[in-house]
């Protein structure tokens, strides 16, 4: 079961939390980067299995780009395990554990706990999301033994002209009580739009400046410098949002966003 960030209540938690996010890091929460052991996907090999013997796997960290980890020109699914003991269980609300992934920059992964597929996010086609974290539910029944085995198939897409291999493979891990990684999600997305404020402020900028001048053109037929102007403030202004982390409210995928670039900002330079 994933369990996404509300990304809608962002603005409703800035208000909550006076616009100050609250770390909640290390707060019975468990950071995953380190410790990962990695393969090649290969036909006939369930990397998920708890039974696998992976001792003979390349121990790597999950943050690493694929350039760190020697496989710079990789393109296709690679597995990485983990085994993670486990301080919480039980099939309390309040004590259920999850995991919450950082940013696939392009690419897809599916994530297993004891075997058995918990969620999945990304996609290798042409319709490839905007890189986001994820929280995943742990089933309750991976926990009961004090120790629970993750296993993570990452298909990467090199073709994706954005996709460079200098680019960390996921953007951490992070393993806990699903409430308390609920609020981890939801200030990293605050953080995510408070730090991306510079870009809100210019398109706001851009607009009013766009609709004053198409209004003042709306006045003025004969001058259509007024139009062109106007014009371009709101291409300029669409196309900064497109990528932004305001613009990810809206544009869930990257094929809207880069459409949205490519034609304001040929309506621009036109």
């Amino acid at each position: 079961m994933m369990i996404p960030p509300p990304r809608w209540r962002a603005p409703l938690f800035a208000l909550v939390c006076g616009l100050c996010p609250v770390s909640l890091m290390g707060q019975d929460t468990v950071t995953l980067n380190d410790g990962w052991r990695r393969a090649v996907a290969l036909s006939g090999i369930d990397g998920a299995a708890v039974a696998l013997d992976d001792s003979d796997w390349v121990e790597t960290t999950i943050t690493d780009s694929l350039v760190a980890q020697g496989l710079g020109g990789f393109d296709g699914a690679l597995w990485y395990r983990r085994h993670v003991s486990v301080a919480v269980g039980g099939d309390d609300s309040s004590t259920m554990c999850g995991i919450l992934l950082g940013a696939l920059v392009y690419g897809r992964y599916e994530i297993f706990a004891d075997g058995e597929l918990v969620g999945e996010y990304g996609s290798i086609g042409n319709t490839l999301p905007l890189p986001d974290d994820h929280l995943f539910a742990i089933p309750a029944e991976a926990t009961v033994d004090g120790e629970v085995v993750i296993a993570l198939r990452v298909h990467r897409v090199a073709w994706a002209a954005a996709a460079p291999a200098d680019q960390p493979t996921l953007g951490g891990a992070l393993f806990g009580p699903i409430p308390v990684l609920q609020i981890v999600a939801r200030n990293r997305t605050l953080e995510y739009l408070l730090n991306d404020l510079n870009t809100l402020l210019f398109v706001a900028i851009a607009l009013m400046v766009g609709m004053y001048h198409l209004f003042f053109y709306a006045t003025r037929y004969s001058e259509r410098q007024y139009l062109w102007f106007g014009l371009g403030s709101v291409c300029f202004a669409v196309n900064a949002i497109a990528f932004s982390a305001w613009g990810g409210l809206l544009l869930n995928r990257l094929g809207p966003a880069y459409r949205c670039t490519d034609a304001s900002g040929h309506v621009a330079a036109v």
